[in-house]
């Protein structure tokens, strides 16, 4: 009997024992799963691309004066940029669309070594002569700056809304741009359609290499959006030019695209 008992008891350790190793592989498996399964994996880089109009634009108009005494160039300055801000919110655009972006004042210099391939001028800033050429570099003048950054979201009216601050004494229209305003919408359908290609050709490599395709492990994600600089005829202060008054601005179209690698697993 008690043989059998002792019998019994090992027996009843040993299956503990088993059942207890048995746990913890299982449980070894699930936290480390093997890796042969997840090496034999099949990389797809795919491209998705939409065409987006562009509802957006965005241009930038500087008004430069220059003369010997600041307060009255700033003040003739303020007039213009003034008159063409009222121009612009009487054509529509709204205040929030329209914020100085720039204000510098510069005093302009004339230097000993200017002579004479730049005559002399009469008196420095402050009206008082000099000899010709000068000893020392003095101030003949300065050059005020403000500058204008505009959106615009009417493209029908934006070559009248040109002209218009030209009219007014804009002297330099710059970096005009067309850009989507939110660009999430496009770039959505632009990954579903990277999406669907990367399992396309996935399908076709499983197909030609005698293989299954299993679940996706990753995928890893590029966006490429590039606004469109837009670029009219002009002179070097970006005036239209005189055989064009109103300039037509076209803002066309614009591609988003969306570069996806999807790791595939293989069964």
């Amino acid at each position: 009997m008690e043989k059998s008992l002792k019998t019994i008891a090992i027996f009843s350790s040993a299956f503990l024992i088993s059942a207890t190793l048995l746990i913890l592989v299982v449980a070894w498996q699930k936290v480390f799963p093997d890796h042969s399964s997840i090496d034999r994996t099949l990389p797809i880089t795919s491209e998705g691309r939409v065409s987006a109009r562009p509802d957006l634009g965005q241009v930038t108009l500087s008004l430069t004066s220059e003369g010997k005494d600041p307060k009255t160039i700033e003040g003739k300055n303020a007039e213009k940029v003034n008159s063409i801000i009222a121009f612009l919110k009487n054509e529509g655009v709204a205040n929030e669309d329209i914020k100085t972006s720039e204000f510098s004042l510069q005093p302009k210099y004339y230097s000993p070594w200017d002579y004479p391939r730049i005559p002399c001028p009469a008196s420095d800033a402050e009206g008082k002569t000099f000899p010709c050429p000068p000893i020392n570099q003095i101030i003949v003048g300065y050059t005020i700056t403000q500058s204008l950054a505009v959106k615009l979201r009417t493209f029908e009216k934006a070559g009248a809304l040109l002209s218009g601050a030209i009219e007014r004494g804009a002297t330099q229209v710059n970096s005009l741009a067309f850009s989507v305003e939110d660009p999430d919408q496009y770039k959505k359908e632009a990954r579903a359609i990277a999406i669907r290609k990367a399992k396309s050709q996935a399908k076709e490599l499983a197909d030609a290499g005698g293989f299954r395709i299993g679940k996706i492990l990753s995928i890893q994600e590029e966006y490429s959006y590039f606004p469109q600089l837009y670029r009219q005829g002009a002179d070097s202060t970006g005036a239209p030019n005189a055989e064009k008054t109103t300039p037509q601005v076209e803002p066309g179209s614009q591609d988003v695209f969306v570069t996806l690698t999807v790791l595939f697993q293989i069964k």
